[in-house]
């Protein structure tokens, strides 16, 4: 199996995650959205868990990491 340089991997992972990052941030925002304009506290729950897996993606692919 063909593996491509690390930079190349790192690239390839960080767009893929983009997307990823991006679809967690609109579900984030239109569970926000409805949890206001429907009266549905529970979805402002939901809206958080979105927000910390975007958060996540964009930990995994920072140069800093926990020692």
């Amino acid at each position: 199996m063909h593996r491509l340089p690390f930079n190349q991997q790192q690239e390839h992972t960080m767009l893929g995650d983009y997307s990823s990052i991006n679809d967690h941030l609109d579900t984030a925002r239109k569970h926000a959205d409805q949890a206001e304009t429907e009266a549905k506290p529970e979805l402002y729950r939901e809206a958080v868990d979105e927000l910390v897996a975007a958060i996540r993606l964009l930990m995994r692919n920072s140069d800093e990491k926990d020692s």
